[in-house]
Formats: structure tokens, C-alpha cells, sequence
């Protein structure tokens, strides 16, 4: 889900040339006007500097003699801004949601997160090439960013999860929880999952924090990426080209391979992933100086082929394998091929970029929602029931996004040191309390949440072991 965004920070312009553009004749309903002006509003705050920062004008000079607008360390070009990639992200997360919420006719939405790699692979490596040839790449910047954009909206959901499992769950369903609670800290829950269960099974569906596997993901790929690009840049983008698209070769074999020998094993892990993010690096290496291509024809085919991908797909086919390469393949095509043509238009609407905009607290919201809610209920809850709390991570993602999000990403609210304090906190404190709930074999006598599956037929165990490492069960 998930991949910095400097479209977002430069979203003021995109709704103004979106309102001129695609809406300029339209009456639009007041909540979409409404929303979008709270959006150009706080969005417009991210971009003010810390005038405390002793390199901001200098960083705005810079700026400015390339036709950039500077955006804390990042420089964006106003001329690259491409609000169809923020609609893209709509396309993305609304299928995962309904795909978790039991739809059948999004049975196979699960392929958002595969869209959401492609995605982050070309924004991050965008970014790391440009600040790379300007001479301002640092690794030290980078991961801030990283800090800013994932760990305020996450550890503030990671918290609110805890009350809930604590009232809710059984003693041992509180020690599975704690364990993710840690692995999650650490971004190792792909690791964790893998051990525990399939991603597809009923046992899955009531963990709370599953989705964050694909964060997980995400951070074990950008902790050497960067230093890679670095290196590679200085031989020129042509080899630089060729070796990530070798790269991604053999990821997409060994995909293929394990996904047939080592299902959850190619589901989870990083080696049989990367590939999806090398797709979208080498998007941005083959558009580096250069604008996206005006092709209607294959703009609509890679967007035909990931709607048709949403419907025709399901948890039964091998992933991720080839097949998973229609998707991927149909993203890249968006990215390459999306401007000023009918695709464009249509991902770049106001309410598609709306949605985009907080793509990433809905899916961290809305994983929870529906756990909790098979925890809570006896019987599995009805398809309209996980509609509404699906639905309902929306009001919360923006909630989230407007209070957490988006003043954790401005320099001028939070400061470097400030943003490093709070990622001590929201690593070190989550991992202490599930390191305390799994010491205690998941409090058992603290530990209100009901027996209501004792017994019960059909009922999945959960593992009583953390990576391998043995724990009393109750």
C-alpha cells in the first residue's frame, strides 16, 4: 500500500487543473467540493519549510532554476505532476476492501496490493533518480521520509487495535495478536505470517494486522534498493536498466517456481515479490527526462487488463506467478501510457484522486474493521455488515490522514529530531507491549475475551510458536 508520494504533496495544483480540466463542466455534490477543499487546505500546509532548517532557501534557489517546487526534501517537478497515479491507488485499494469484506465479484481484489508494489517501485525510484542526479540524494533523508509517511498512521492503528483484542479475544487468539504486535514493529510480519498461516484461510481472516505483510515487504526492499541505485546511476540508466530488469526476471521465475512447490512461502516473502517493485523501477528508469506516452489504446488495455484481473482471478490460482503479471504488466501500461488521454482523465477526477489521497490509511483501517468483527460475532457476519465497516474505514482514513498523516509529513509541525523521537516510540513500545503478552503465555486471567470457540467444530488452532520459538499455550 503503500510507497512515498510526492504527487500528494503538490495536490493543491492537481485539484485547481482538475476542476479546469475534467470537472470544469460538471456540477459537482457539495461533500466532493467540500472534501476536496479540506484536501488543497491541509495539503498546502506540508508544503511550508521550517525556517529553523538552514537549508531551505537554499533548497528553494535550487528549486526554482529547474522549474521545481520544493517540498521538504524532496523537489517536485510541476510540470511531472501526474494525478492519475493517486487515482490509480483508488483502483487499487477499494477492490482489496471488498475483495477482505467476502465479494464475490471482487474475488480477485486481492491484486491491489500487487498494484500498490507496482506503484511504490515507480514513485520511490522516481525520486531516488532524480535526487541522485541533482546531487542532494541522502540515505539519512530518505528513510525520515520513509519514518514520515508510514509510522504515524500505522502506530496509531496498531494502537487502536490493542484495546479491542485484549476485550475480545481468547487468551491464545491475544498471544497470536501480540506476536504480530512485534513482528509488525519490526516490519518482519511477512516472516511471522508465513509461519502462521495461509493468507487465504478462515484462520487469516480474523487477524487483525495481517495486511501489513505488504509494508513488510515493502521496507525489507527499500533497506538496500537506495544504495543499489546509488551505485548502479554511475554506470549510466542504460545498465542501470538492464541489471534491475534482470533482477526482475529471476524474481518473476523464482515467483513462478514457488508459487507451484512453496505457495505461501512465494505469497509472503520478499525474494518473490521484488519483482512487482523492480516492474515499477523500471518504469521510472525508462521515463527518466522524459514525459509518459499518449497511447488511448494501451492506456485502456493495461486498465482492462487489471479490471478484468479483479473479476476473473481468485485465492485458487498459483501466486504470486505469472499470471500475477497481468496485473503488474497492466499497471506499468497506465504509467507509461496514461497522459492527456481518455485513461488520464478518467484516474485523474477528483474523487478517484480523493481516494488515492488516503489509499494508505484505508488499507490499514480496513483490515481491522473486518477481523474484529468475525472475532466479535458468533455466527460469520452477513456480506451487508462487512460492507459498512468496510465503508467505514473511509471516515477514518481521512480522520487519520488530516490529524496524523498529514502533520507528521510537514517539516514546519514536525521536526527531524521529532520525527525521529516518535519512530523510536512507535517501534520500541508496540514490541515491548506484545513482548509482555507473549512472556505471560497471552494473560490469561487478564484476559476478558470469551470461550465462544471452545469446542466449536470446524475451528482452525492457531500456532503457539513465534518464528519457530516455542510458548506455553493455555
Amino acid at each position: 500500500p503503500l510507497g512515498d508520494c510526492p504527487q500528494a504533496l503538490d495536490t493543491h495544483k492537481l485539484l485547481a487543473q482538475a476542476d479546469e480540466q475534467i470537472c470544469g463542466r460538471m456540477a459537482r455534490p457539495f461533500g466532493v467540493r467540500l472534501l476536496e477543499a479540506t484536501f488543497a487546505q491541509a495539503i498546502s500546509k506540508l508544503s511550508s519549510e521550517d525556517p529553523k532548517n538552514g537549508d531551505t532557501a537554499h533548497r528553494k534557489r535550487r528549486a526554482s532554476r529547474r522549474g521545481c517546487v520544493s517540498l521538504g526534501n524532496v523537489s517536485v517537478d510541476q510540470h511531472k505532476y501526474r494525478p492519475e497515479i493517486d487515482g490509480l491507488r483508488a483502483i487499487a485499494v477499494v477492490p482489496v476492501i471488498f475483495f477482505h469484506a467476502g465479494f464475490e465479484v471482487f474475488q480477485g481484489g486481492f491484486i491491489g496490493v500487487d498494484i500498490f508494489f507496482v506503484i511504490s517501485g515507480y514513485l520511490i525510484t522516481s525520486i531516488l533518480i532524480s535526487e541522485i542526479s541533482d546531487g542532494t540524494f541522502s540515505i539519512l533523508n530518505f528513510y525520515e521520509r520513509r519514518a514520515r509517511r508510514i509510522l504515524p498512521a500505522l502506530f496509531l492503528v496498531m494502537m487502536c487495535c490493542l484495546p479491542f483484542a485484549w476485550i475480545w479475544m481468547q487468551a491464545r487468539e491475544f498471544n497470536d495478536f501480540a506476536q504480530s504486535f512485534v513482528a509488525v514493529s519490526f516490519f518482519a510480519s511477512n516472516i511471522l505470517f508465513w509461519r502462521q498461516s495461509n493468507y487465504f484461510s478462515a484462520a487469516a481472516e480474523e487477524k487483525p494486522l495481517l495486511h501489513t505483510w505488504s509494508l513488510a515487504v515493502e521496507e525489507q526492499f527499500y533497506i538496500l534498493f537506495p544504495l543499489f541505485l546509488l551505485l548502479a546511476l554511475r554506470f549510466g540508466r542504460n545498465p542501470t536498466f538492464w541489471a534491475v530488469a534482470g533482477m526482475a526476471g529471476v524474481g518473476l521465475a523464482l515467483a513462478e517456481w514457488g508459487s507451484r512447490n512453496y505457495t505461501i512461502v512465494s505469497f509472503y516473502l520478499l525474494p518473490t515479490r521484488a519483482w512487482e517493485l523492480f516492474a515499477g523501477s523500471l518504469a521510472a528508469l525508462y521515463l527518466q527526462g522524459r514525459q509518459a506516452h499518449n497511447s488511448n489504446l494501451l492506456a485502456v488495455l493495461g486498465l482492462l487488463t487489471i479490471l478484468v484481473s479483479i473479476v476473473v482471478f481468485d485465492k485458487h490460482f498459483p501466486l504470486p506467478s505469472l499470471l500475477i503479471g497481468l496485473p503488474v504488466l497492466g499497471t506499468v501500461l497506465i504509467i507509461l501510457f496514461a497522459r492527456g488521454n481518455t485513461v488520464a482523465h478518467l484516474l485523474g477526477a477528483s474523487p478517484f484522486v480523493s481516494i488515492g489521497l488516503i489509499s494508505y490509511s484505508v488499507y490499514l483501517w480496513h483490515q481491522p474493521l473486518l477481523a474484529f468483527a468475525r472475532v466479535r460475532t458468533e455466527q460469520h457476519p452477513l456480506i451487508g455488515a462487512h460492507v459498512l465497516f468496510g465503508l467505514a474505514s473511509f471516515p477514518l482514513a481521512y480522520l487519520s490522514w488530516k490529524y496524523v498523516e498529514a502533520p507528521f509529513r510537514s517539516r514546519h509541525r514536525t521536526s527531524r529530531r521529532g520525527i525521529a523521537r516518535f519512530s523510536v516510540l512507535a517501534i520500541v513500545a508496540p514490541a515491548s507491549i506484545g513482548a509482555v503478552i507473549i512472556a505471560n503465555d497471552g494473560l490469561p486471567s487478564m484476559t476478558p475475551g470469551r470461550s465462544r470457540r471452545t469446542g466449536q467444530a470446524g475451528h482452525c488452532p492457531r500456532t503457539s510458536s513465534f518464528w519457530g520459538i516455542p510458548t506455553r499455550t493455555t
